[in-house]
């Protein structure tokens, strides 16, 4: 008999039984390699190919069109949980079902794009600029340096959690027994969670969470460069 998820302590568990798993199969090296490589890399080609103004422009963009691109996943996990028989994909066909879903990205990204350069006085996502008001408030406030060193890292923390969740998905699309598991929870209840587990796991496989050894109960504020220097190092052996 199907056991189902009625509260969020038994969701966040699903989510943690599937990470471990994945950790298992996987590995953590072909774990840095897939969350941890791949977004460094990206953003260090793109400091060698552009300057200023054009370098600023591609973080932002990328950065807020994969905090879209995670929601729209994020999107679909939630209604196939919620719902039994949803999204009926032919196994050979879900990884690129689950590429075409950053497609619902782009009209939201570009409006919370031009939303932290310009402002908005009421486009059709205007109730969801929110989100992205520390930015906002930083590119207008903020010395650049300081915006920079803010916009890059959320535009990798943003890549690792699109790889996440994206990679979640799948996990759940190839295994039915999922689909409609969720009872008594709300959509937004569903998602909400989800989007809390998946950023943990960016920290926990980001190897974000850095621990004061004087004061263990207090996070260091490092830079990403700092963060991730071992990693940049390896990349440009």
């Amino acid at each position: 008999m199907k056991e189902y998820i009625n509260n969020e302590g038994q969701l966040r568990l699903l989510w943690d039984t599937i990470r471990v798993n994945m950790e298992r199969v996987m590995g953590f090296k072909e774990i840095d390699n897939f969350v941890i490589q791949g977004p460094l890399k990206w953003i260090i080609d793109k400091q060698n190919q552009f300057r200023g103004d054009e370098y600023l422009m591609k973080i932002e963009n990328n950065a807020i069109y994969l905090s879209e691109a995670s929601s729209a996943c994020l999107d679909v996990t939630t209604d196939y949980l919620c719902h039994k028989g949803k999204f009926k994909i032919p196994q050979q066909e879900i990884q690129s079902f689950v590429y075409s879903i950053r497609q619902n990205a782009i009209q939201p990204a570009i409006a919370h794009q031009n939303y932290i350069r310009s402002g908005c006085s009421g486009c059709y996502y205007h109730n969801y600029h929110n989100y992205y008001k520390t930015l906002y408030q930083m590119k207008r406030y903020e010395k650049p340096k300081i915006y920079l060193e803010e916009i890059e890292f959320v535009c990798i923390f943003n890549q690792m959690k699109f790889l996440i969740v994206q990679e979640f998905l799948i996990t759940f699309l190839k295994n039915k027994e999922f689909s409609g598991i969720v009872k008594n929870l709300s959509p937004e209840e569903v998602k909400n969670t989800l989007n809390e587990k998946a950023g943990i796991t960016v920290q926990l496989w980001g190897k974000i969470v850095q621990i004061s050894t004087s004061k263990p109960n207090n996070t260091v504020k490092k830079t990403w460069q700092e963060i991730w220097a071992q990693d940049l190092k390896n990349l440009s052996i």
